[in-house]
């Protein structure tokens, strides 16, 4: 994909690349992945392809959503056919890879940021409904002492998001097997203990592509670069307005603290 951990994955396996096949789901929304990897492709000599997209039946959505959870009734119960191709292969991916780059932390954070529910939704784009508010409260409520708002917004992305999200697919595919590198205890230690200055978004993971291909850091990440990303953001608010309303309440939310 176009973005940070892949980009770092691609990196440090510089020296095998040969060996590899590189893949890409060319699903409705991904216009902006497909163009990044294909600049990809042509810096680093990739063995390369784009799977085009396959729709799933009522009985296949059906299926999944039963086996994946109601957290994964989008985009992913809709195409999860796509990687039928890839049966019997094993498919090594950058997930996990947000956990070591604060990925819920807002600019202005700081040690001893107060972390209310109201406020941990907020940054979880989730709303402030009566059935999540209590439940998160106890989440905060059996938490360690000691932990401060940084450890907070780390346990709550992998526990809260990140976990539900992510490891639920496992229950549904069929297709290849998934391998993420970046996800294990001994991973998830070492990006942790880094200091909040390294994490912040891309952190890291941009080092490690400077050091072991720096040439890849000329292709953006997550961006086109030019004019078409205004396109591509105007595109996404036409397919999905909610998501534009959501950001701005984000917004104010934050900053006014209701």
């Amino acid at each position: 994909t176009g973005g940070n951990e892949t980009r770092a994955l691609l990196a440090a396996n510089r020296a095998h690349v040969g060996a590899l096949e590189f893949v890409t789901l060319g699903v409705p929304g991904a216009e902006m992945d497909t163009w990044l990897a294909g600049r990809l492709v042509r810096l680093g000599g990739l063995r390369h392809r784009v799977l085009p997209p396959v729709t799933a039946s009522e009985d296949q959505m059906a299926r999944w959503r039963r086996g994946a959870g109601p957290g994964q009734s989008g985009m992913n119960a809709v195409y999860h056919p796509t990687v039928g191709p890839l049966s019997g292969k094993v498919l090594i991916g950058g997930l996990g890879g947000e956990v070591g780059r604060g990925f819920l932390w807002p600019a202005d954070l700081s040690a001893d940021t107060a972390i209310t529910p109201e406020f941990l939704l907020t940054r979880l784009k989730l709303p402030h409904h009566a059935a999540l508010v209590p439940r998160v409260t106890r989440w905060l409520a059996g938490l360690p002492d000691g932990l401060d708002a940084w450890q907070v917004l780390d346990l709550a992305y992998l526990e809260l998001r990140n976990g539900p999200w992510a490891f639920g697919q496992g229950y549904a595919r069929q297709g290849p097997r998934d391998l993420h590198p970046l996800i294990s205890r001994r991973q998830f230690t070492r990006m942790w203990s880094l200091p909040p200055a390294l994490r912040r978004d891309p952190g890291f993971l941009a080092l490690l592509t400077r050091q072991f291909w720096p040439e890849l850091t000329s292709v953006p990440i997550n961006s086109y670069g030019d004019w078409r990303d205004s396109l591509a953001l105007a595109r996404k608010l036409w397919r999905r307005p909610d998501r534009a309303w959501r950001k701005l309440r984000q917004i104010v939310r934050h900053r006014t603290g209701l």
